[in-house]
């Protein structure tokens, strides 16, 4: 065989070889400047490279402030092509497992319907708006006061710190070269798993302290709540409820009457007079609906039927609905004992559909509940009627 025969494949395997080892050189050229920005910005939050082996990337690893930080790429294969993603995590031991945070934003719905459980809501409307809130009730009460929550929400929205399974995480596409940038990122997840970790020993003083700081009631209502009937023995919550008793508005004082540990007969007359009361029936909070309704039952007149009428009619809620009918009934029972021209539960055999009426004058003007043709409840005043003979 002659020997120039063969030039044109050496060649051809020499400039293969050349564009590889350009490549090669090139992308090792690519990491080794990249990774001299990670571990100077890594130094920053006492991070150092791990060797992870030839089948995985090395990663900045170590721990910030009791949170374990873990800087690296990953490559994702999509038949044919593949991309490559930089991803921060970070993970506390008072983080619970299965705690997850995220901002709603266009995909609300569905993501509503992908994670499982409640969302839970802390009573901040803006604030539950915007955000799905997964993971324990007490716990998320208590970490997110109100400075907390803003700082919360900022950084679900930049860096996108989003916590799924007790995991913050940021995930961006391509290799991150920037040092600033990647600070930011394990900035923004140091800083959110600090605000959302809490041992579970210090919840409860925690929510005490909310109670009396929070600024916003319908949190506050909230956060009495979840402390009275998830810590009731703890020695931080009698006087949370106590010192509520006082407070400015008429929902937390109803709540924190509702559970006091020696609860008296007459606790719906601490939370103010009746109008204070009926006042509540306009709030949008289904727990202040609830209890409200169940205070008119025992500190309730009259002037409490039509207010209580109106909300069993409006209410999305069957248990506020259910409340607020029983409340109707409970008071004309009540009020009616023995008292000539009073209240009391009365059928009407002629199916008058009359929600209150005036009975007849036999027995002295008592009113009573029925249903229109649609089933609602409605409150209607009878003419008054003379007995005959």
């Amino acid at each position: 065989m002659d020997p120039t025969s063969l030039l044109p494949a050496v060649l051809a395997a020499t400039a293969t070889i050349g564009v590889g080892s350009a490549v090669v050189w090139a992308a090792l050229r690519y990491s080794a400047a990249r990774w001299r920005v990670w571990e100077s910005v890594g130094a920053r939050f006492g991070l150092t490279r791990t060797k992870r082996g030839f089948w995985k990337s090395d990663a900045l690893t170590g721990t910030d402030g009791g949170v374990a930080l873990v800087a690296d790429t990953y490559t994702q294969s999509y038949g044919n092509s593949a991309q490559t993603f930089t991803r921060v995590t970070g993970d506390h031991a008072h983080l619970p497992p299965t705690l997850q945070v995220a901002d709603e934003g266009l995909l609300a719905g569905l993501a509503k319907r992908v994670w499982t459980g409640d969302d839970v809501q802390i009573g901040d409307a803006a604030f539950d708006g915007a955000m799905l809130l997964r993971g324990p009730e007490d716990h998320l009460l208590a970490v997110l006061d109100a400075p907390t929550r803003s700082r919360i929400r900022a950084r679900v929205s930049e860096p996108a710190v989003k916590i799924k399974e007790g995991q913050a995480k940021v995930v961006v596409s391509g290799h991150v070269r920037d040092g600033p940038r990647l600070a930011g990122f394990l900035q923004g997840v140091r800083d959110q798993v600090s605000d959302l970790a809490l041992p579970a020993a210090e919840i409860p003083a925690r929510l005490a302290a909310n109670a009396r700081t929070e600024p916003l009631a319908s949190v506050r209502v909230r956060t009495l709540t979840v402390l009275a009937t998830t810590h009731p023995d703890h020695p931080d919550t009698a006087p949370a409820l106590a010192a509520a008793l006082a407070d400015a508005a008429a929902e937390v004082r109803l709540v924190a009457a509702y559970h006091q540990p020696a609860r008296a007969a007459d606790w719906p007359h601490r939370v103010g007079d009746e109008a204070a009361l009926i006042g509540l029936l306009a709030d949008p909070h289904r727990t202040s609906h609830v209890l409200a309704c169940e205070a008119l039952t025992v500190a309730g007149s009259l002037a409490a039927v039509m207010p209580l009428q109106a909300l069993a009619s409006r209410s999305k809620e069957p248990r506020v609905r259910q409340a607020a009918t029983a409340a109707v009934r409970s008071l004309q029972a009540r009020l009616a004992r023995g008292q000539a021209g009073g209240l009391a539960v009365q059928e009407d055999p002629a199916g008058s559909q009359g929600g209150l009426a005036v009975a007849p004058a036999r027995v002295q003007g008592q009113l009573s509940v029925s249903t229109d043709d649609e089933g609602s409840e409605q409150v209607r005043q009878a003419p008054d009627r003379q007995t005959e003979g």
